[in-house]
């Protein structure tokens, strides 16, 4: 996927729109998207990691991990 549209799903998570409310979720793809060049995600990614615990902080890295190479493979 796009970076552009893992942005998107950040809101959703985010702010349970759609699906159930999940910040460590959110998290992850913030740091997936930036890692992808997105200036947005990388601007905003500090100031949601400040939120989480460290235990959060570690589950949303490997989630970026699955994230980023689920974007991968497809592309």
């Amino acid at each position: 996927g796009s970076p552009e549209a893992m942005l998107n799903l950040v809101y959703l998570y985010a702010a349970g729109r759609g699906v159930p409310a999940d910040p460590v979720e959110a998290c992850a793809l913030f740091r997936a998207a930036a890692a992808r060049g997105l200036a947005l995600a990388e601007g905003n990614l500090t100031a949601v990691e400040a939120r989480l615990s460290p235990a959060q902080k570690r589950d949303a890295e490997k989630r970026a991990e699955a994230w980023r190479g689920a974007t991968v493979a497809a592309n």
